[in-house]
C-alpha cells in the first residue's frame, strides 16, 4: 500500500496571527493540496479532543510552521504566570521532540526571533531552527520561496493528471490521445500530409501520361 503523502502543520495564535496563518494555508492549499495542510481551526471535526487530534496531526507531518508575531513570547509568558493551557505550545514542544519533523519558525508583523531567555524548556531548541521572514511588502515572493523549500523537504512529485476523451497525454515522449499513437496515424500529421500530396501529383502525372499516349496511339491509328 502506497504511502500518504507528508502534510504541513501551521501553527499559530488565533488571536494574533490567524489572518497570516490563513494567508500561508491558502497558498499552501493551492499548491500542495487540501489534505497535506492542517490548521486546527478549519480542521478538525466537532468534538474531537484537541490533544489527541494535534498529536496525530503531528504523526502524518514532514513540517511545522510556527508563525510568529509580536506578541507571541508575551502570550506564552502569561499562560504561564495564569496556568492557562498553551496549546500552541503543546504543538511545537511535541513537534520538537520529533527527529523527522523539519520545524520552522515563520517571522510575521515584523516580529523578531524571541531570545534564548524567552523561550520556555520545551521550546528552547526552536530558538536554533533557522527562520523565515514574510513581509506585507514582499508576501506573494516570499511565501513562493517557502513553497520551493518545502518542495524539497517534502520531495514533491508533480501528480499526473488523468485525461479522458480526446485530450492527449504524454507517454514516454510520445504524444498520444484517444486517436492511438503517431506510427498508426502518419497521415494525420504533417508528414503524412506532405506524403499524400505527393502520392497524388505523382498519380495525376501518370494518368495525363496515360491519356496523351492513348491519344497519339487513337491519331495514327487514323492516318493508317
Amino acid at each position: 500500500m502506497a504511502e500518504e503523502p507528508a502534510g504541513i502543520f501551521i501553527s499559530y495564535r488565533r488571536d494574533e496571527t490567524a489572518g497570516y496563518a490563513g494567508r500561508i494555508a491558502d497558498k499552501f492549499i493551492e499548491h500542495f493540496g487540501e489534505e497535506r495542510v492542517f490548521r486546527d481551526i478549519d480542521s478538525m471535526e466537532p468534538g474531537l479532543d484537541f490533544v489527541e487530534a494535534i498529536e496525530r496531526a503531528l504523526e502524518s507531518c514532514a513540517v511545522v510552521l510556527v508563525v510568529i508575531g509580536r506578541n507571541w513570547t508575551t502570550t506564552l509568558k502569561e499562560h504561564e504566570q495564569t496556568g492557562q493551557e498553551d496549546y500552541m505550545q503543546l504543538e511545537v514542544a511535541t513537534a520538537l521532540k520529533r527527529n523527522d519533523v523539519r520545524v520552522i519558525p515563520v517571522l510575521v508583523q515584523g516580529a523578531s526571533m524571541p531570545r534564548a531567555e524567552e523561550f520556555p524548556n520545551d521550546l528552547s531548541a526552536l530558538r536554533r531552527r533557522n527562520a523565515i521572514e514574510l513581509h506585507d511588502s514582499s508576501w506573494n515572493e516570499e511565501v513562493q520561496r517557502l513553497i520551493t523549500t518545502l518542495d524539497r523537504v517534502l520531495e514533491r512529485r508533480p501528480v499526473e493528471k488523468r485525461v479522458s476523451g480526446n485530450a492527449p497525454t504524454n507517454q514516454g515522449g510520445v504524444l498520444t490521445g484517444a486517436r492511438g499513437n503517431s506510427s498508426a496515424n502518419e497521415g494525420e500529421g504533417p508528414v503524412g500530409r506532405t506524403a499524400s500530396k505527393l502520392w497524388a501529383t505523382t498519380a495525376i502525372r501518370v494518368l495525363v501520361g496515360v491519356v496523351v499516349v492513348l491519344f497519339i496511339l487513337l491519331l495514327l491509328l487514323r492516318l493508317l
